[in-house]
This record gives structure tokens, sequence and C-alpha cells, in this order.
């Protein structure tokens, strides 16, 4: 798997160093840009040098390697001589995707990657430590993980960051905090107890912590 974040951030630290030693899985340290670093193909060469299974990166990257190249004449160069057919998810995570750069992406991958290739959004922050919402690639393994069955993902929706994940009850609520009805506008708010990965407190400054 390669993980584009800075290892500061927590995508980057569970999902460069954590996630791979606990799944045995192998795992791509890259210290770079998606562009300049030397051009916008820099992803798709790390891919193609690798074999990547699974890219997790931000909307914003995906932006800048647009703005530098419009016609994805990196990514299909390195697509059409097969460099891409190891990929089978693009994750994004770390602001909105908006629907254009997920439908554009998600054309990419039906082209030049693997069979079964999909961009999911997901959608979590440093402070839950873990995905509030998002789409799992292989559901039935939470079940039975002798199951060599990997079940069938649920669609994706452009602009959608999937269902809640287990450990968060996310719920709607006006600004009086009463819960609206399915389909109606409203705040995003997630009822306690949170999942164990939340922040509980800020080390030496419990006070700020609830204050903020």
């Amino acid at each position: 798997m390669f993980c584009a974040s800075d290892l500061g951030w927590v995508v980057g630290h569970s999902y460069i160093l954590y996630a791979p030693l606990l799944t045995g899985a192998t795992t791509v340290l890259y210290e770079g840009k998606p562009v300049g670093t030397p051009d916008a193909g820099a992803f798709w060469n790390i891919v193609e040098r690798n074999k990547v299974n699974t890219l997790f990166t931000a909307p914003t990257a995906l932006r800048a390697i647009k703005r530098d190249d419009p016609e994805n004449a990196r990514f299909k160069e390195v697509g059409k001589r097969g460099g891409l057919k190891s990929l089978n998810a693009l994750f994004l995570a770390g602001e909105r995707s908006e629907p254009s750069i997920v439908t554009m992406y998600q054309g990419l991958l039906k082209e030049y990657a693997g069979s079964v290739a999909e961009v999911v959004d997901n959608w979590w922050s440093s402070e839950s430590g873990s995905p509030i919402s998002g789409i799992a690639t292989f559901p039935s393994v939470g079940h039975d993980r002798t199951s060599t069955s990997k079940g069938s993902m649920l669609a994706i929706r452009p602009g959608g960051a999937g269902k809640a994940m287990p450990g968060f009850d996310v719920r709607v609520v006006n600004d009086e905090g009463e819960e609206v009805e399915r389909g109606t506008m409203g705040n995003i708010v997630l009822a306690l107890p949170l999942a164990p990965t939340a922040f509980r407190t800020l080390w030496g400054d419990e006070e700020r912590f609830y204050e903020g």
C-alpha cells in the first residue's frame, strides 16, 4: 500500500506505519510531492514500480496533479503500458472530495487500473483517530476472517463519504440539537460514547481539550 500523507498526520502514521505492521502489508514511504518531484507522474510511477494495490491520498494532491497535467497524460502514459493494473483502490480523505474529481479518477481507473478498482472517499480527522464514515472494499472480512469470499462493495456515490463506520454513531440534528428526518439539512454530530480511537484528552492540558 502507498499512503501519500505526511507521517505527522493521523493518516500518515496509521497507514504508513501501524496498519501495514498489523496486517503484514508492504508499505511505501515516499518523501516528495504529487507534483514537482519530478513531475505530475510521481504517484503513478510509484504505483508501477512497486506494484501498489492501494493508494491513499488527499483530494488536494489530485487537484495539484490535475492543475499540472490537465489531460492526465502522465496517468495514461503509465496506464497504457500496463503499469497501473495492480491498483485496486484509490482512497481519499482529508477534506471534501468534489464529485468531479471522483468521477474523473473513477473513469481513469476503470480504463487503466485493476478490474475492481474504485475511488473510495472516507471522512475522519486526527481527533477521531479512525474513519467516521467510509465504504469497506471487502465487507465480508469483518464477519468471518477465515472466509475467502470478498463480498460486494456498496455503490460509490461521488460527493458522498459512505456509511458510518463501527464505533461511530453519526446523527444529523437541527440548531436546537433535535434529530431531523432523513433527507433534511442539518448539523452532523457524533453521539456518545465515541469510538475507542477518538481523542479523550490533550496531553498535559485536559482543561483546554474540554474547552475546545
